[in-house]
């Protein structure tokens, strides 16, 4: 199918537990001018038969001869998809029925947004979480420091962006290919997030964080130390450690970490003041935000903990956005219950 205006790309291996629900979603969007490229993967599961009994023209099914992996079987993807956009989808997810239509709509009138996305709801074994990210421009360029841009099966991608500045997923980042490419993404073009919600989000003990954490971690490393060095800054093992932590890390004491990571927050600003890859205001807002999140697992302590947070400079004005969580977090403290912990 060509000259569609929407490429949806689900990749599958194995997933005949979940893909009619997710193709089903699919299928019953109120936008409807799109084709379903379907990638197996080399599945060896009930799952062609599946698809095969799922009998709509829009559907294009493709079968690699063999496995080759998450990361070649997207790219194969990109290089078949027909649509101006391609929008991502996973075997197990379920999309909500006018997410096209508002990811269309969005891209059609934001030319120069390259990727955009939006938030979730989980299901599955956490079920009923929310998973918000940042939706300005420039607050995602900046907090890819510490995180992924998007949820990835949210994502819709201008296709003329993505093929004209070769950004295809890199085999060396497995099992955080998708982080990698935000981030190598967000050099070429602004991404967004719509403040919506756009999908079901399914959560499970064979997902890729749970399976292969240790291979996400390395390759995510990775990527956080291509971003620092865009700052001038090559990282030593113990300064990699202070970055990703919102916990005091093991053989760290408290008052260690937060001195520490004080002045790496700093060093952050002083640098990108010279360098101007990430915009003054939203650097500081990421990590005031990340200070926040620090103090906040402390609040087992009691005040001690705000009074940490309010000691530092990234605690003196933080933003109105985060209000609610300094509220929660205020109450927390009150109560000396720790995250995770029922306040009542």
């Amino acid at each position: 199918m060509s000259n569609v205006k929407i490429t949806v790309l689900m990749p599958v291996y194995n997933g005949g537990k979940y893909i009619a629900e997710a193709i089903e979603s699919i299928l019953k969007q109120t936008f409807t001018d799109f084709e379903l490229l379907i990638i197996n993967d080399g599945s060896t599961d009930n799952s062609e038969d599946v698809i095969k009994n799922m009998n709509d023209p829009r559907i294009r099914y493709l079968k690699n001869a063999t496995n080759l992996g998450l990361i070649r079987t997207l790219n194969i993807g990109i290089n078949e998809s027909g649509g101006k956009y391609i929008a991502r989808m996973d075997q197990d997810d379920v999309s909500l029925p006018n997410r096209l239509e508002m990811q269309y709509d969005f891209m059609e009138k934001n030319q120069n947004i390259g990727i955009s996305g939006g938030w979730a709801k989980t299901i599955g074994e956490r079920s009923g979480n929310v998973v918000k990210k940042y939706t300005n421009p420039e607050d995602i360029k900046a907090n890819l420091l510490f995180e992924s841009a998007f949820i990835h099966p949210t994502v819709i991608m201008r296709k003329s962006s993505i093929i004209s500045n070769k950004l295809y997923f890199d085999e060396n980042f497995i099992h955080a290919e998708d982080k990698e490419l935000w981030e190598r993404a967000s050099t070429f073009f602004p991404m967004a997030n719509l403040n919506k919600f756009l999908l079901k989000y399914r959560v499970h003990g064979t997902g890729i964080s749970h399976v292969y954490s240790e291979m996400q971690r390395k390759s995510g490393d990775k990527t956080i130390i291509r971003t620092l060095k865009r700052l001038s800054i090559d990282p030593s093992e113990q300064e990699i450690i202070i970055h990703k932590s919102t916990n005091i890390p093991k053989g760290f004491s408290q008052e260690y970490f937060l001195k520490k990571i004080n002045k790496w927050f700093n060093k952050l600003i002083d640098e990108n003041k010279d360098k101007k890859f990430f915009d003054d205001g939203s650097l500081l807002k990421i990590l005031e935000r990340r200070w926040l999140l620090i103090c906040y697992n402390l609040s087992g302590q009691g005040f001690i903990a705000w009074k940490k947070y309010k000691s530092s400079s990234f605690g003196k004005s933080p933003n109105k956005s985060d209000y609610i969580f300094i509220l929660k977090f205020i109450v927390r403290c009150a109560l000396k219950k720790p995250p995770g912990e029922p306040i009542f």
